[in-house]
């Protein structure tokens, strides 16, 4: 099962942005692995071990969408 339409494929360091589609509210995070980190977000929605108000959210129907903030190259 898909939880984002569409996953950025950047591989490197970053941040990154989850944004709840439904009342638009929205994560902010970062990672040395973006599109990594992205993927273990869904597996979390996925298995019910999000934290409390996104897995709240998600298990109320909520649609969500991420994008990359600021892509960082080494």
């Amino acid at each position: 099962m898909k939880i984002f339409p569409s996953i950025p494929t950047h591989k490197g360091p970053g941040v990154y942005k989850i944004t709840d589609e439904t009342n638009g509210k929205v994560y902010i995070g970062s990672s040395q692995n973006v599109y990594q980190r992205l993927l273990s977000h869904e597996s979390l929605f996925r298995t019910g071990r999000q934290p409390r108000k996104m897995q709240a959210a998600f298990d109320a129907g909520h649609s969500f969408s991420c994008d990359i903030l600021a892509p960082f190259t080494m």
